[in-house]
């Protein structure tokens, strides 16, 4: 098994058949495969309304592995299963946060003065309140804000104070530059802050829009990007490559635009898309989202020693 292989393996999931329950690999962790030759999936079993089915066993799960994305033959062999509650390393959160002119609108797109007015305003609040509903002081929780650049405020830290005081540094871009919307970029900058964190690592990111590239809309060269237009697949190989899954949030009223790549992104990397049309829905779906991933079942595996470019895995539940 090469150091490749432990990068690329890919992720299906497979709904319960008859139920109104599903299930969704959210993160495969393969830190462990050279050492023990064990992998880790993070499982996600919900309902219909979205809220974590309790209670299941290592008996109600199956693991298959295989070198094509059709043919799974033989199970794989689990070797524990845990609820995320039980995992005393906590969880590794990074907030993405759209930071674009849009975002400096009301709720119904209308430019405005008060800034309590503004969808920026809504966000922070939402932040603030998701702050204050971690209960696992091993939880880890970093910062970040996208617009036409990505700008790093701290990597995933317990001192959640800190955080709350770089929401303040959030601000209005004074650049005529900056207003665009790489989404995409900055998802792919995002992963880099999880190059050195191992266990349970998701990106929750807010958006209010579609990706806009600024090299395609101004001709003018990106000062990171140069004249490369980050493509959406870009991020997803990067997301499944270090085992983190995107939470997507859409946030504006009902019928605005929305990215339909970055929702594909979001899902082929294990993660879900939410949309919220307020501050309140908002708050609502941070405590979803960290109500799902407290909850999942932490399944880990003995993987097959037979050597492959590439491994997908299915879960049968």
């Amino acid at each position: 098994i090469t150091q490749r292989l432990l990068l690329v393996l890919s992720m299906i999931s497979f709904s319960s058949v008859g139920l109104a329950e599903s299930i969704r690999i959210s993160q495969i962790d393969s830190d462990s495969l050279l050492i023990d030759q064990k992998v880790t999936l993070y499982l996600s079993v919900t309902d219909q309304f979205g809220n974590s089915v309790e209670g299941l066993h290592k008996d109600n799960f199956q693991v298959f592995e295989s070198d094509t994305e059709t043919d799974f033959p033989t199970a794989a062999k689990l070797a524990s299963l845990k609820r995320g509650t039980e995992i005393t390393d906590g969880i590794n959160f990074l907030l993405l946060i759209d930071n674009s002119g849009s975002m400096y609108q009301t709720l119904d797109g209308k430019k405005t003065a008060d800034k309590a007015d503004r969808r920026i305003t809504h966000a922070k609040q939402a932040v603030l309140a998701f702050l204050d509903s971690i209960k696992n002081p091993e939880d880890k929780v970093g910062l970040a804000a996208y617009n036409t650049y990505y700008n790093s405020y701290s990597v995933p830290t317990k001192d959640y104070a800190r955080i709350e005081q770089l929401l303040d540094e959030i601000q209005m871009p004074t650049q005529k530059d900056a207003f665009y919307s790489e989404i995409y970029g900055g998802v792919l900058q995002a992963v880099k802050e999880f190059q050195t964190v191992r266990g349970r690592k998701a990106i929750i990111i807010l958006s209010d829009g579609e990706n806009r590239s600024f090299y395609q809309n101004t001709q003018t060269p990106h000062k990171r990007y140069g004249t490369k237009v980050i493509s959406y697949t870009d991020p997803l190989e990067e997301l499944q490559k270090e085992g983190v899954s995107l939470y997507v949030i859409n946030f504006g009223k009902k019928g605005s635009r929305q990215d339909r790549n970055l929702m594909k992104i979001g899902e082929a990397s294990g993660g879900v898309t939410f949309n919220a049309q307020n501050q309140q829905e908002l708050e609502q779906v941070y405590k979803k989202i960290e109500d799902q991933i407290r909850k999942e079942y932490v399944v880990t595996y003995t993987a097959s020693m037979v050597p492959s470019e590439k491994k997908h895995v299915k879960v049968s539940y």
